[in-house]
């Protein structure tokens, strides 16, 4: 029994030395850990686990790795690739991003879907925001809230925002464009109407967009105006909820004077937001629209 004791003693003094000893010279070093996904809280494990197979790891210029969920179209004659971006707050697998990219895969347009992360709340504060006249002073917000959206930091995060969801959506692109494909496309639900038609994302090579149901921020819509203004060869599509046929009227009209001539307006049966009852009406507007401009 006593000399148990003493082995058992021996063990604990060694053991701590024998832990901290250096592995040999010639040991192989230790594999490096995996690049982990930024997660912006749009269910990407969920997604993972539930559509294993489409799952699509996108490296935007800006750093980390967005999910995408991809479709391949459905028939042995592709007629071209869409992205397709869910509104603010949602994912990549919402079951109307689901069912309209089913639908478009099936007539054999290949579909590529991503969420939208929101922004922070200072973020939004600032876009809820109506632009003010030159010269007016804006009126005051509540508490110090006025004093924290004047920051340069507030300013230099609705940036960072704006550049990481751009960077996905041009990142997708040329996802699409690196497998082949062509015509590409880009369609936005809701907020996401705004990104989908930013210039960096390529009138040349994406010359299709699509907008459902779309909404804008106070903030952005004299920014919109000017992307309207100066299409370049853009087609855009607007399907909008028959319930706001009056909403976005003027921005159209607006844009046609400009001269965006391939700017059309046409009325959905749709919720408000939309929801996956929607989808295959949605679906064949968008696909009888692409038809008469891609000749397929």
């Amino acid at each position: 029994m006593r000399a148990g004791r003493v082995l058992g003693v021996w063990a604990l003094m060694l053991g701590p030395a024998l832990a901290q000893s250096p592995a040999p010279a010639d040991a192989e070093p230790a594999p490096e850990a995996p690049r982990l996904a930024v997660h912006t809280g749009l269910a990407e494990g969920a997604l993972q686990r539930r559509f294993p197979d489409r799952v699509r790891w996108l490296e935007p210029e800006g750093g980390g790795q967005t999910l995408a969920l991809w479709f391949p179209e459905g028939r042995p004659d592709a007629r071209g690739a869409l992205v397709l971006m869910a509104n603010e707050g949602e994912s990549a697998g919402t079951d109307l991003v689901l069912a309209v990219a089913e639908a478009l895969a099936d007539a054999g347009w290949a579909v590529l879907t991503l969420g939208l992360e929101p922004p922070t709340e200072s973020v939004r504060a600032r876009l809820e925001r109506a632009p003010t006249v030159p010269g007016q002073t804006p009126p005051p917000a509540p508490g110090v809230m006025i004093d924290v959206l004047a920051t340069p930091a507030s300013e230099g995060a609705e940036a960072d925002y704006r550049a990481r969801v751009q960077g996905q959506l041009q990142a997708a692109v040329a996802w699409l464009a690196g497998q082949g494909y062509g015509p590409l496309g880009a369609v936005g639900i809701g907020r996401a109407a705004f990104y989908v038609v930013a210039p960096d994302l390529g009138q040349a090579s994406v010359p299709f967009r699509v907008w459902v149901a779309p909404a804008f921020y106070p903030g952005r819509e004299s920014e919109l105006a000017q992307r309207l203004a100066a299409p370049q060869g853009l087609a855009l599509l607007e399907l909008y909820p028959v319930v706001e046929a009056r909403s976005g009227r003027e921005r159209w009209v607006t844009a046609r004077r400009a001269g965006f001539s391939d700017y059309q307006r046409q009325p959905v049966a749709m919720a408000v937001p939309p929801g996956p009852a929607a989808a295959q009406a949605l679906a064949n507007r968008i696909l009888a629209w692409l038809g008469r401009r891609s000749g397929s």
